[in-house]
C-alpha cells in the first residue's frame, strides 16, 4: 500500500467515525427533545386547569367537586386534558385548597379555596 492509499484510507476512516458520532450526537439530541416536548405539554395541561379552576373559583365562590377524582371538565367549560397517554388530569379538593396533578408524573398545580389567596 502506498503513502496516497494509507492517506486515503485513513480520511475514509475518520470520515467514517466522524459521522457516525454526529448520528449518534443527533439521536440522542432527538430523545432529548422527545422529553423536552413532553414536559412542555404537561406544563401547558396544567396551566389550562389552572386557568380554568381560577375562573371557576372568580365566578362562583367555590371550587368544583371532582368527577370520580378527575378534573371536573365539563363543569369548567373545557375540553377534557389529557396527558400523552390519553390519561385525564387527577384531581383532589381539600378544605383549604384543590390540587390537580398527572396521573403519572411531578408536575401539579394547587389552586387555593375562595379566599385563601390568589
Amino acid at each position: 500500500m502506498s503513502d496516497s492509499d494509507a492517506g486515503s484510507a485513513l480520511l475514509v476512516t475518520l470520515n467514517l467515525l466522524v459521522m457516525a458520532l454526529a448520528s449518534l450526537l443527533l439521536a440522542g439530541l432527538s430523545a432529548g427533545h422527545g422529553q423536552w416536548r413532553r414536559e412542555m405539554d404537561e406544563a401547558r395541561l396544567l396551566a389550562v386547569a389552572n386557568e380554568a379552576l381560577i375562573a371557576y373559583r372568580e365566578y362562583t365562590g367555590r371550587l368544583p367537586e371532582p368527577e370520580a377524582g378527575r378534573l371536573p371538565c365539563r363543569e369548567l367549560a373545557i375540553p377534557p386534558l389529557r396527558d400523552a397517554a390519553g390519561r385525564e388530569l387527577r384531581y383532589v379538593v381539600t378544605r383549604g385548597a384543590a390540587e390537580v396533578r398527572l396521573a403519572d408524573g411531578p408536575g401539579r398545580v394547587v389552586i387555593p379555596a375562595a379566599g385563601e389567596g390568589p
